[in-house]
């Protein structure tokens, strides 16, 4: 699904031939979220021209040969849309090549306000998760240590992972709110 969300992204900046798509992902460090290699690519825009998410038009500059040129449809633009609500809206333990960090990389095809309040939605669900894993914690305190002598350290990263998230988060939407004052996008 990062892939699709990748490609679909890139092509809503600007349609582009496959060579292109794979430049810029190699330019952007795309392939920290999803490895996008030529022949792979060319599966996934066959794939999305199949569902029609895509169209191709032949082109040729001169000389040269002619290239297949792919375009964002508007089914395109809105599974796009889909996709980066989809990947901000996640709150479980994600690692650093989650769709979250893909998805903002593209959240400006959304209104302003509507990123906003994915953002706040993500950072609800977090805070929640940290509330239950508190409460299993003080149980798991009084309990016998069961399972690996590492589960402790193991639930301390996971937490320590959410209260990094929250604290993001809240950076995030108050920048994002900062930046609003001074000019609306929505």
């Amino acid at each position: 699904m990062t892939a699709e969300l990748i490609i679909l992204g890139m092509l809503w900046r600007r349609p582009a031939h496959p060579y292109e798509l794979v430049r810029v992902a190699r330019d952007w460090r795309l392939d920290e979220f999803t490895p996008l290699a030529l022949s792979s690519l060319y599966r996934v825009l066959a794939a999305l021209e199949r569902r029609g998410l895509v169209r191709v038009e032949e082109r040729r500059v001169g000389s040269r040969p002619t290239r297949r040129v792919y375009s964002l449809t508007e089914a395109g633009l809105a599974r796009l849309r889909e996709l980066v609500r989809g990947g901000i809206q996640p709150t479980s333990l994600e690692g650093p090549r989650a769709a979250v960090h893909a998805a903002l990389l593209f959240a400006d095809v959304l209104p302003r306000h509507e990123v906003r309040a994915v953002l706040r939605a993500r950072l609800d669900g977090t805070r929640s998760t940290l509330a239950a894993l508190d409460t299993a914690a003080k149980r798991a305190c009084d309990a016998p240590p069961v399972g690996s002598p590492y589960a402790a350290i193991i639930r301390l990263r996971g937490y320590q992972h959410l209260r990094a998230e929250v604290a993001w988060l809240q950076q995030a939407l108050m920048a994002l709110e900062r930046e609003d004052t001074g000019g609306n996008r929505d």
